[in-house]
């Protein structure tokens, strides 16, 4: 079985952070893709749109593609995420942004509420398995 693990340059933390933590931002293996947890942050993990819920699922949801097209995938490719989020309602309020971006493919989702992410201003974080079709 091959598997090929990558830290793409995509504008999220660096490749460098990511190897020097010791994970892969994204595995692949036969036809299926995994993404690892994304939060709202950039370089070496500062935190973007601290404090907006809204600004941080969007930063996601746009890092999100492009880990996504690094693979030459797209959004219609995602099977199932799940959301770890600090305040369920807050998400809800904004759940057309996920409407928006999966339009017609829209993929499983599960979304749990957490007290706590990695950072105290980490508001969410998305977890996502695509499949290659």
């Amino acid at each position: 079985m091959s598997i090929k693990r990558s830290n793409p340059d995509i504008g999220y933390l660096s490749p460098e952070l990511l190897n020097g933590g010791g994970v892969s931002q994204i595995v692949r293996t036969k036809d299926t893709v995994y993404f690892s947890g994304i939060v709202a942050a950039q370089g070496q993990g500062e935190v973007v749109a601290p404090g907006d819920v809204r600004g941080q699922l969007e930063c996601v949801l746009k890092v999100l593609g492009n880990c996504l097209a690094a693979e030459g995938l797209d959004f219609s490719n995602v099977a199932a995420t799940t959301l770890f989020c600090t305040d369920i309602e807050a998400v809800g309020e904004n759940a057309d942004l996920f409407k928006e971006t999966f339009s017609e493919h829209p993929p499983t989702s599960t979304w749990v509420e957490v007290r706590s992410l990695a950072s105290k201003d980490y508001l969410v974080e998305l977890l996502v398995t695509a499949v290659i079709d």
